[in-house]
């Protein structure tokens, strides 16, 4: 039985993971493991055909072409690539130290400006850490110091890579927000809004009236309805 999925699949287990990085221009059999798929349940003592880094089959019986490296399977398992959602993987890079701490910018409670992006460190070592893990990609966020956080970026895991190919390709923009204790307890010692959560909701409704007015500015002057631009 031979299955051909477009599906992005991650080796979980080991020494199975570290087969995926830097796989461009290499073909890699793993051989009898259990392989948990999205379409086709699970299969078990069956092999997985990567080339280029990318699937090319699976199956149960899956020859392995002239040339190929060969993985035993046995006794692992391999599944869908894990997809963590909320991460600062990059933003607080390891060693944990104040030099390396740069997901929160807790200046004002209003940050919508600031990109997760602009600092992230692409050799943390956070990140091939989660991809023996099984994590190929995550979306990285500020921290939760403020309201408005800034933007996140979605990125797939490879580590030795600059950021530049690191982003994944027409991955929606995100936007971190939280209405908790985080920013009480970051600006209320201060004697500065929000100190309950009464000033988390004010603060936030100000900056969503004023980011609509902002946009009605920018529609207007785009119809040609006269005025001035958003920017000035």
């Amino acid at each position: 039985m031979k299955l051909s999925l477009p599906m992005a699949l991650a080796v979980s287990l080991g020494a199975l993971a570290a087969t995926t990085p830097h796989a461009s221009g290499r073909t890699i059999l793993i051989r009898n493991a259990t392989l948990h798929t999205i379409t086709h349940g699970t299969l078990e003592h069956a092999s997985l055909l990567l080339k280029d880094g990318k699937i090319a089959a699976i199956g149960t019986d899956l020859q392995a072409p002239e040339g190929a490296e060969l993985v035993d399977g046995t006794g692992k398992h391999v599944l869908p690539g894990l997809i963590d959602p909320h991460s600062h993987t990059g933003d607080y890079s390891w060693p944990d130290v104040p030099a390396n701490s740069d997901g929160n910018e807790m200046t004002d409670p209003i940050n919508p400006q600031v990109r997760s992006e602009d600092a992230i460190n692409p050799d943390d070592l956070g990140f091939p850490l989660a991809l023996a893990g099984g994590v190929t990609t995550v979306q990285v966020l500020p921290g939760s110091g403020n309201l408005m956080g800034g933007q996140a970026v979605v990125i797939k895991i490879k580590p030795g890579k600059p950021l530049s190919e690191m982003r994944f390709p027409g991955a929606p923009a995100g936007m971190k927000m939280a209405l908790g204790e985080n920013p009480k307890g970051i600006y209320g010692p201060r004697g500065q809004a929000p100190q309950t959560r009464m000033g988390n909701l004010a603060l936030m409704r100000d900056a969503f009236t004023r980011a609509r007015a902002y946009m009605k500015k920018w529609d207007s002057f785009r119809a040609g309805k006269g005025g001035e631009s958003a920017w000035g």
